[in-house]
Protein backbone atom coordinates (compact mmCIF):
# COMPACT_ATOMS: atom_id res chain seq x y z
CA UNK A 1 0.00 0.00 0.00
CA UNK A 2 2.87 2.50 0.44
CA UNK A 3 3.68 1.52 -3.82
CA UNK A 4 0.23 3.19 -3.87
CA UNK A 5 0.66 6.74 -2.03
CA UNK A 6 4.30 6.78 -3.63
CA UNK A 7 1.79 7.33 -6.94
CA UNK A 8 -1.05 8.92 -4.78
CA UNK A 9 0.15 11.75 -2.52
CA UNK A 10 -2.67 11.21 0.46
CA UNK A 11 -3.74 7.53 0.47
CA UNK A 12 -4.35 6.73 3.56
CA UNK A 13 -5.42 2.99 2.57
CA UNK A 14 -8.10 1.52 1.41
CA UNK A 15 -10.60 -1.88 2.67
CA UNK A 16 -13.08 -3.82 0.28
CA UNK A 17 -16.79 -4.11 1.37
CA UNK A 18 -19.71 -5.34 -0.73
CA UNK A 19 -16.94 -5.70 -3.97
CA UNK A 20 -15.83 -1.68 -3.43
CA UNK A 21 -12.72 -0.50 -3.06
CA UNK A 22 -13.38 2.21 -0.09
CA UNK A 23 -10.01 4.34 -0.44
CA UNK A 24 -9.09 6.60 2.16
CA UNK A 25 -7.94 9.77 0.71
CA UNK A 26 -6.53 13.57 2.77
CA UNK A 27 -8.52 15.79 1.03
CA UNK A 28 -8.38 17.91 -1.43
CA UNK A 29 -6.72 15.06 -3.34
CA UNK A 30 -4.22 16.13 -6.17
CA UNK A 31 -5.73 12.84 -7.94
CA UNK A 32 -8.83 12.51 -10.41
CA UNK A 33 -11.26 9.64 -9.43
CA UNK A 34 -10.49 8.46 -12.71
CA UNK A 35 -6.52 8.40 -12.07
CA UNK A 36 -7.17 6.71 -8.57
CA UNK A 37 -9.14 3.96 -10.68
CA UNK A 38 -5.68 3.37 -13.60
CA UNK A 39 -3.67 3.05 -10.19
CA UNK A 40 -5.40 0.04 -8.44
CA UNK A 41 -6.43 -1.34 -12.17
CA UNK A 42 -2.74 -1.16 -12.41
CA UNK A 43 -1.74 -2.41 -8.90
CA UNK A 44 -3.93 -5.36 -8.27
CA UNK A 45 -5.04 -6.62 -11.61
CA UNK A 46 -1.59 -8.91 -11.75
CA UNK A 47 -2.97 -10.08 -7.87
CA UNK A 48 -2.94 -14.51 -7.55
CA UNK A 49 -6.36 -13.98 -5.65
CA UNK A 50 -9.15 -14.63 -7.96
CA UNK A 51 -11.40 -12.46 -5.84
CA UNK A 52 -10.08 -9.30 -6.34
CA UNK A 53 -8.61 -9.90 -9.95
CA UNK A 54 -12.82 -10.67 -10.81
CA UNK A 55 -12.96 -7.08 -8.85
CA UNK A 56 -10.54 -5.30 -10.83
CA UNK A 57 -11.35 -7.03 -14.26
CA UNK A 58 -15.05 -5.71 -13.68
CA UNK A 59 -13.23 -2.39 -13.20
CA UNK A 60 -12.46 -1.63 -10.23
CA UNK A 61 -15.44 0.10 -8.20
CA UNK A 62 -14.25 2.90 -6.06
CA UNK A 63 -15.98 4.73 -3.32
CA UNK A 64 -13.43 7.77 -2.13
CA UNK A 65 -13.47 8.76 1.51
CA UNK A 66 -12.16 11.59 3.00
CA UNK A 67 -9.37 10.64 5.86
CA UNK A 68 -7.52 12.92 7.78
CA UNK A 69 -4.32 10.87 7.42
CA UNK A 70 -1.86 9.48 4.98
CA UNK A 71 -0.73 5.52 5.38
CA UNK A 72 3.06 6.81 5.85
CA UNK A 73 1.48 9.01 8.75
CA UNK A 74 -0.14 6.52 10.31
CA UNK A 75 2.92 4.59 10.72
CA UNK A 76 5.00 7.45 11.59
CA UNK A 77 2.32 7.66 14.30
CA UNK A 78 2.28 4.29 15.41
CA UNK A 79 6.11 4.13 15.67
CA UNK A 80 6.24 6.46 17.78
CA UNK A 81 3.18 4.94 20.07
CA UNK A 82 5.79 1.57 19.47
CA UNK A 83 8.89 3.76 20.81
CA UNK A 84 7.86 6.20 23.00
CA UNK A 85 9.74 9.28 24.26
CA UNK A 86 8.08 8.63 27.69
CA UNK A 87 6.43 5.68 29.55
CA UNK A 88 2.43 5.44 28.54
CA UNK A 89 1.10 3.58 30.82
CA UNK A 90 -0.54 0.62 30.59
CA UNK A 91 0.34 0.39 26.89
CA UNK A 92 -0.45 -3.50 25.33
CA UNK A 93 -0.02 -2.71 21.85
CA UNK A 94 -0.89 -0.69 18.85
CA UNK A 95 -1.53 -1.54 15.04
CA UNK A 96 -2.62 0.90 12.21
CA UNK A 97 -6.44 0.31 11.06
CA UNK A 98 -7.07 0.67 7.26
CA UNK A 99 -10.79 0.60 8.48
CA UNK A 100 -10.56 3.37 10.10
CA UNK A 101 -8.02 5.64 9.11
CA UNK A 102 -6.84 5.67 12.36
CA UNK A 103 -3.71 4.29 14.99
CA UNK A 104 -5.21 1.65 17.57
CA UNK A 105 -3.73 1.49 20.54
CA UNK A 106 -4.52 -1.52 23.31
CA UNK A 107 -3.98 -0.82 27.04
CA UNK A 108 -3.81 -3.35 29.85
CA UNK A 109 -7.03 -1.71 31.14
CA UNK A 110 -9.65 0.14 31.53
CA UNK A 111 -8.06 2.51 34.28
CA UNK A 112 -4.80 2.99 32.14
CA UNK A 113 -7.14 4.22 28.93
CA UNK A 114 -7.03 7.79 30.19
CA UNK A 115 -3.45 8.19 31.65
CA UNK A 116 -2.22 6.38 28.16
CA UNK A 117 -4.01 9.01 26.01
CA UNK A 118 -2.60 11.74 28.24
CA UNK A 119 0.89 10.43 27.76
CA UNK A 120 0.18 10.09 23.73
CA UNK A 121 -1.14 13.53 23.97
CA UNK A 122 2.07 14.76 25.53
CA UNK A 123 4.07 13.77 23.49
CA UNK A 124 2.26 15.86 20.42
CA UNK A 125 0.52 13.05 19.03
CA UNK A 126 -2.90 14.32 17.84
CA UNK A 127 -5.55 12.06 19.68
CA UNK A 128 -7.87 12.38 16.92
CA UNK A 129 -5.26 9.91 15.22
CA UNK A 130 -5.97 7.10 17.73
CA UNK A 131 -8.69 4.80 18.41
CA UNK A 132 -7.92 3.38 22.68
CA UNK A 133 -9.27 0.01 23.25
CA UNK A 134 -8.58 -2.42 25.85
CA UNK A 135 -6.77 -5.07 24.87
CA UNK A 136 -5.80 -6.47 28.59
CA UNK A 137 -2.20 -8.39 29.04
CA UNK A 138 -0.38 -9.31 25.74
CA UNK A 139 1.41 -12.15 25.86
CA UNK A 140 3.56 -14.37 23.13
CA UNK A 141 2.97 -17.98 23.53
Amino acid sequence: MLRIESKLPGFGGWFLAADTFNVYMKLPSPASPEEIHRIFYDTYSGRSEEFVRRLIAMGPRIKIIPGRYSLSELIAIEHLVTQPSKRIPGLSGTGTSLLHNRVVVGFTDSASVCPGAAAIASMGIPLDAIELEVWGIIRAL
